[in-house]
């Protein structure tokens, strides 16, 4: 019994790394594209990398069930939009997208079902865990408040470049902001690291 229970759980964290090097993946790929973009630098982009990039870490370090269906949603609504406005370039006459939207739709396919079955791997890991509500809870709160006090230090800051674009004002808030929520629902953070979501010591959430 003990061995079918261990060779469950490594199947869940088999599907757990899986998915994380997919998220992994797709933050490096929309990283650089946004940074090397032909026309201009895509600041939003950058910020859509480093989220995917915490969710990813989420999900490997701490086989997070929010962070594995955050991400699987959160890619899923991204491709859906991205392959309406492809399909808009292929409808106005742009034979040339059709190869593209092909390999960028098999791809999407398969990036979601390694999210899903991530998302799969992260429930089998921690069905016999249980959550302390109330901890989750402050814990949330904390890593809220953490953002907001963030966000308003750090938009104090971009006002120290009044010539920047407002892209650029907005990276400067934003990637701070997100870091810190991260870092404080990890429990990394003085106050956060107090409050464990998991009852069991040995897992987390």
């Amino acid at each position: 019994m003990k061995e079918s229970e261990n060779s469950q759980k490594m199947r869940a964290l088999k599907k757990c790394r899986n998915a994380a090097i997919v998220a992994f993946i797709i933050a490096a790929m929309t990283a650089i594209f946004s940074i090397f973009r032909l026309q201009n630098f895509n600041p939003s982009g950058v910020v859509d990398a480093l989220l995917v990039f915490f969710l990813g870490f989420g999900i490997l370090k701490y086989r997070s069930r929010v962070c594995a269906v955050v991400l699987f949603l959160y890619f899923l609504v991204i491709k859906i939009v991205q392959f309406t406005q492809l399909l808009k370039l292929l409808s106005s006459g742009q034979q040339n997208v059709i190869t593209f939207v092909s390999a960028f739709a098999i791809v999407g396919i398969i990036f979601l079902v390694f999210l899903f079955l991530g998302i799969l791997g992260t429930f089998s890991y921690h069905k016999n865990t249980r959550i302390n509500k109330k901890n989750a809870l402050i814990k949330t709160l904390v890593s809220i408040l953490y953002g907001i006090i963030t966000l308003i230090i750090f938009a104090f800051i971009s006002l120290l470049f009044p010539n920047a674009s407002n892209d650029l004002k907005a990276l400067i808030m934003a990637v701070p902001t997100i870091a810190m929520i991260f870092l404080s629902f990890i429990g990394a953070l003085p106050i956060s690291k107090n409050y464990p979501m998991v009852e069991q010591s040995s897992q987390n959430s």
